[in-house]
């Protein structure tokens, strides 16, 4: 449950107005946020559905004792889902109200229902902090996210504007409002903040790694993953075939080898048992596999899943996103990993789609068999390194582990390694946080030096 405190605040000396669009340039180009207007209500979906609205509790507020607010306007009002309560404020110095939101969140947009928003425009500024208090929060810890107007058009004064922080880390949100255009009057009717839980230590993912045969440096590839792969859970991978086999039985956690056909691995099963070999990936695409397996494809998983377990392995099975689409629930009865394909959908800009599309499946396999493991492939051959995180974060509830298919040049491999050193950094949520706090610093000691 989350705490609302009021007071008030003057603007940090390090904000001073005239670096502001200086600041401000920086975050955009960031993506740090944009605002957009938002109709009705109270129930909204997010820009996917991992945003949720994160419940705040008014019993659990906290007020600073230097706050001017109305005694019947306070800070509660904002959450007490009436349209016609307010929270106000008056004073020369910007007014606040701050959100705690009990522990640290990744934070996806607020909505903020502004008092006669249909005219009057506010100046305002979102700052987030990753610790401090309701009544006294840390202002050498605030972050500042966002420094805008309100738009004044809203449809109705039962209207939400939307304020796009993107996936930011914070415990604590605070809105600092330096007045509307005609005074120094502060006020707001309803607030909602929207967010996800933070994915922990203790829910750590496992990876598949792949090692592609067809690479050049198969040497290159081992010491790339050796510095990742240490869970008993995580798996290597000769893909597509067994000849760099020696290079991934060195590899940490369990061994596999990848085909595209049944025959391949009857041939294959018993000699890769002897070798120590522990999973077998059925990779059943529309290119590679041959056409009588695709004709009755759920016969041939099955075929596949009786091979591999005769021979004492287990199979990971790898459809194409077609498949998986006509599929899955018929699939999920004849394997012990299933891992959901979907490089269509993680070029820039298809996020929402791809979550969907891995939400979904899961729950089918999920309902069909609830002790298949499910896992989602990444890729670096679509969109950016930040595309890669995004998928990531927006997938990862959903999920046991994950696997990564790369294009076997410099530039995939170095987007595989950052990407990698990206999750196994404990501490990256509060980095993307602080990474700001950097970021504005630089830019105001740039903003102070002496031209030459």
């Amino acid at each position: 449950m989350g705490r609302i405190a009021v007071g008030r605040d003057k603007i940090s000396s390090a904000l001073d107005i005239h670096l502001l669009p200086l600041i401000l340039c920086t975050l955009l180009a960031f993506d740090a946020a944009s605002t957009v207007l938002l109709q009705n209500t109270y129930a909204f979906e997010g820009q996917s559905s991992l945003c949720k609205n994160l419940e705040m509790d008014a019993a659990q507020l906290g007020q600073s004792p230097k706050s001017d607010h109305e005694p019947l306007n306070a800070a509660a009002n904002v959450v007490d889902s009436n349209f016609s309560s307010v929270w106000s404020n008056k004073g020369s110095a910007a007014e606040w109200i701050t959100i705690d939101l009990g522990q640290q969140k990744v934070l996806c947009y607020l909505d903020i229902s502004w008092t006669q928003g249909v005219k009057r425009t506010n100046d305002f500024a979102i700052y987030v902090m990753t610790h401090g208090n309701t009544s006294q929060p840390s202002a050498d810890d605030d972050i500042l996210w966002h420094r805008a107007n309100s738009t004044g058009r809203l449809s109705s004064p039962a209207t939400f504007e939307r304020i796009e922080i993107d996936d930011v880390v914070a415990r604590f949100v605070k809105i600092a409002v330096f007045g509307n255009q005609w005074n120094n009057w502060t006020a707001i009717s309803e607030l909602r903040v929207h967010g996800y839980d933070i994915p922990g230590d203790d829910n750590s993912r496992f990876l598949i790694a792949t090692l592609r045969s067809h690479a050049a440096d198969q040497q290159e590839l081992l010491d790339l993953y050796s510095k990742y792969l240490e869970a008993p859970s995580d798996i290597s991978l000769s893909k597509p075939d067994d000849s760099n086999l020696g290079y991934t039985m060195q590899l940490a956690g369990q061994h596999g080898v990848s085909y595209f056909s049944v025959k391949e691995i009857e041939q294959n099963a018993r000699r890769l048992k002897s070798m120590g070999v522990d999973v077998i990936e059925y990779n059943l695409e529309e290119s590679y596999s041959p056409s009588s397996e695709l004709r009755n494809p759920v016969q041939s998983v099955r075929q596949a899943y009786e091979i591999v377990h005769k021979n004492g392995l287990k199979l990971i099975l790898t459809p194409s996103m077609n498949l998986t689409n006509a599929h899955a629930s018929e699939f999920a009865q004849s394997t012990d990993y299933y891992n959901i394909m979907a490089l269509e959908l993680q070029s820039p800009g298809r996020q929402t789609a791809f979550l969907d599309h891995i939400a979904q499946t899961v729950a089918k396999i999920r309902e069909e068999s609830p002790d298949v493991t499910v896992t989602a492939e990444l890729t670096t051959v679509r969109g950016s390194l930040e595309d890669m995180r995004q998928n990531y974060l927006a997938t990862f509830r959903y999920v046991d582990g994950y696997s990564i298919w790369y294009s076997i040049d410099s530039d995939g491999l170095g987007k595989l390694e950052q990407f990698l050193d990206w999750v196994s950094d404990s501490r990256f949520f509060l980095d993307q946080s602080r990474r700001f706090q950097r970021l504005l610093e630089e830019q105001v000691e740039l903003a102070e030096e002496p031209e030459s």
